[in-house]
């Protein structure tokens, strides 16, 4: 979770540690893991960080896959879930929201 990582971010700010200095040893193997695995994370949500024409790219196939789930699901009588719906769904704000709900504060911890 991010509090965790912010933890962990401030455990290294008291001690003036750098994250290189962290060893991959028994004791802290959880740490090793949490981070890298926020690392990932942070890859994974980063196109819009990317030039304009690649985040956009990705952003398009992101709400390609959603609206075929939306698609999948009207079929089924589902209720439609969050950004699946191709007649509501705005790709501006859905950008905009993105960015700012899960992109930045995940973001700001580093």
């Amino acid at each position: 979770s991010v509090s965790y990582i912010e933890n962990i971010a401030e455990q290294f700010d008291d001690e003036d540690m750098r994250w290189s200095d962290l060893e991959r040893t028994d004791d802290n193997i959880d740490i090793v893991k949490t981070i890298t695995n926020y690392m990932i994370h942070l890859a994974d949500i980063s196109n819009p960080c990317k030039s304009l024409d690649v985040a956009k790219y990705w952003a398009d196939c992101a709400l390609s896959e959603f609206f075929a789930q939306g698609d999948l699901e009207a079929e089924k009588g589902l209720p439609i879930s969050p950004l699946c719906d191709r007649n509501s769904t705005d790709l501006a704000s859905s950008q905009r929201d993105f960015i700012r709900y899960i992109v930045l504060p995940a973001f700001e911890v580093l």
